[in-house]
């Protein structure tokens, strides 16, 4: 005599029943449609000769109880993390350090805290580049502070012969090119920076909420 699976299968379905009773009508009507499709599909693929193979099946769907834990998540509530507290990170990674450097650090505490982010991206916000674009302000306007005294202080060569001020020769050309390279990466990083995560949290809220294995 062939194996008959609906014992099984309605004595799975009942313990997911109760397991999600405090669910709305509708929502655990759905949850069980759906799972009993997946399981009916799984064992059309797989025929279970025995009631063994079925248990076993079913073990593979996912205990009851984890299934409506699953399903009873709050994506609205995430949806609102990553909509607003996210997307706050990353703006005061970028331009926090503008205000005495506080919102920064406020920033830094958010990317950290959040569960959003891999350890890496948690890296790359924090150390490039520390202060976000207030650094990057900062240091340009240093050398070109600097830049400023430098040419003020030049030698002048006066017709009888003599010179006043400093005659170095200047900054040589290569050394204003490494310098402009350098303030040009300064400034671009931490918007590739900001760009990077927020591509991360996008493919976050885009990433599909975990199935039941078959």
């Amino acid at each position: 005599m062939s194996y008959d699976p609906e014992p099984e299968i309605n004595h799975y379905l009942s313990r997911l029943s109760s397991a999600a009773h405090d669910l709305p009508k509708a929502k655990r009507r759905e949850l069980l449609n759906e799972i009993e499709q997946h399981i009916r599909q799984a064992l059309a693929e797989t025929p279970c000769a025995t009631q063994a193979e079925m248990l076993t099946l079913l073990d593979q769907v996912g205990d009851p109880t984890e299934i409506v834990a699953a399903g009873t998540e709050e994506p609205e509530q995430a949806s609102t993390r990553s909509a607003g507290w996210e997307i706050a990170t990353i703006l005061l990674l970028l331009l926090g350090g503008f205000v005495f450097l506080v919102g920064w650090l406020v920033g830094v505490m958010l990317l950290w805290s959040s569960n959003v982010w891999t350890l890496r991206d948690k890296l790359l916000g924090t150390f490039v580049i520390p202060g976000g674009l207030a650094t990057a302000v900062l240091l340009i306007g240093n050398v070109l502070f600097a830049g400023a005294l430098g040419s003020s202080s030049a030698c002048v060569h006066h017709l009888d012969g003599t010179t006043t001020g400093s005659c170095t020769g200047g900054t040589s050309t290569f050394a204003v090119i490494g310098i402009t390279l350098g303030l040009a990466l300064v400034l671009i990083a931490p918007l590739v920076t900001a760009a990077y995560l927020k591509r991360r949290l996008n493919k976050q809220k885009q990433r599909p909420a975990a199935t039941p294995q078959p």
